[in-house]
């Protein structure tokens, strides 16, 4: 859930917010994978709540929905009542040295409706202000200069055992950083988006979870409690949200960007020129065995296509089917991830059928999961799971034929 109004106290959001109803994996934005790579993701909550969790920036969830912004285009959280969901998300993929290149905000005016990620209140004092003036001075770049803030507040020591601020205090991040010193993840998150904006950084609050610990058993993650955490983003020219992690108890962000080196485009399928009318000279006499020959014909082609679908790989050929649309697997790229891509590209690329872009989408998706799970299940499910790829992969061919 994201923040962006901080009173010196604590973080809220606009009491009107926009509350539009989604339909299941019906998007509550426009899609943009700029800088971004999507992740599918399969999540089972035990939590008492409303919110849908998500790694990234939560996108089209497999439940109906209803979606929080601040105004169109700026999340604020997305709310079901389901507990358990599919859901694909977009996470950052991006280099250091990328985001370091990406223009500031004096060269490309911030959007009017973003003006509220700089607002303060007056009660920030003037050496916060001061602070964040210094730290950013010799800075060149927006990344750079939003990294000289995170640099120095990883300095200060990580506390879980500090108190509450006192009553008297009117500037919470004020009191961090000049008075206590340390303190947990809620203060470095909120002291840093307070700098960021003071230097003139569009920034705001996010919280959520961490991504918990990794279950071999399960082949899954497990999210407790404990896990909650808070951390910042800024917004960047061209590329949206950006995570930030200024808390010193947890490890630097590894920034990763996509590869370069791409797979090599397939050439598009060959022109088939159309056969040449039939002769009329045609013999009548030869005209008892047009029937029996079609017929044949018709049967070999139907036992061709059993074969086929028997015998061929549907990763592979899935990833044919990819190439010819336009979507090609990346270098580095998991089954997941790519079936998740492929997916996205897919609800592009027929607009005036939305509802079969949707049915393909689905079952890609779904085609995805079974292939990867087939990949580390134990033997005796084995045979299960390619009963079921086979099954789907019958149902997908067939929508493919129709999506170009």
């Amino acid at each position: 859930m994201t923040f962006s109004a901080y009173d010196g106290r604590g973080w809220q959001n606009p009491a009107s917010l926009l509350r539009t109803e989604r339909a299941a994996e019906q998007p509550w934005t426009s899609l943009s994978d700029e800088g971004r790579r999507p992740l599918l993701q399969n999540v089972s909550m035990n939590l008492v709540g409303r919110t849908l969790f998500a790694a990234g920036e939560p996108l089209a969830p497999s439940v109906t929905y209803q979606a929080e912004e601040r105004f169109p285009g700026d999340l604020v959280a997305l709310r079901s009542a389901e507990r358990n969901y599919t859901i694909v998300s977009l996470v950052p993929a991006l280099s250091a040295d990328e985001l370091d290149a990406l223009p500031g905000w004096e060269v490309e005016p911030l959007p009017d409706e973003y003006a509220i990620y700089l607002e303060l209140p007056e009660r920030v004092v003037p050496r916060v202000r001061t602070l964040a003036t210094q730290l950013t001075a010799d800075e060149a770049t927006l990344f750079a200069k939003a990294t000289a803030i995170e640099r120095y507040l990883r300095t200060f020591p990580y506390d879980l055992t500090v108190p509450s601020p006192p009553e008297h205090v009117q500037d919470v991040a004020d009191y961090f950083l000049f008075e206590l010193q340390r303190g947990y993840c809620d203060y470095y998150a909120t002291a840093f988006v307070v700098l960021a904006r003071a230097a003139g950084i569009p920034a705001r609050f996010v919280t959520g979870f961490t991504n918990g610990s990794w279950n071999p058993e399960q082949q899954a993650w497990t999210v407790t409690e404990a896990d909650a955490h808070s951390w910042p983003e800024v917004y960047f020219p061209q590329v949206g949200w950006i995570p930030f992690e200024p808390t010193a108890g947890r490890p630097e962000l590894m920034r990763i960007g996509l590869p370069r080196s791409g797979a090599v485009e397939s050439a598009p399928p060959p022109t088939v020129q159309p056969l040449p009318p039939p002769s009329p000279s045609f013999d009548d006499r030869w005209l008892w065995l047009l029937f029996p020959a079609m017929a044949l014909i018709a049967g070999g082609i139907w036992l061709l296509q059993r074969w086929r679908l028997r015998h061929e790989d549907p990763w592979e050929t899935l990833l044919r089917w990819g190439s010819r649309l336009g979507r090609s697997l990346q270098s580095g790229e998991t089954v997941l991830e790519y079936g998740a891509a492929l997916a996205m590209h897919i609800q592009t690329c027929r607009q005036d059928e939305p509802e079969l872009c949707r049915l393909v989408s689905r079952e890609v998706l779904g085609l995805s999961e079974e292939i990867s799970a087939l990949r580390y299940a134990p033997v005796h499910r084995r045979k299960q799971l390619h009963t079921r790829i086979v099954a789907r992969w019958a149902r997908l061919r067939t929508y493919l034929r129709r999506v170009k």
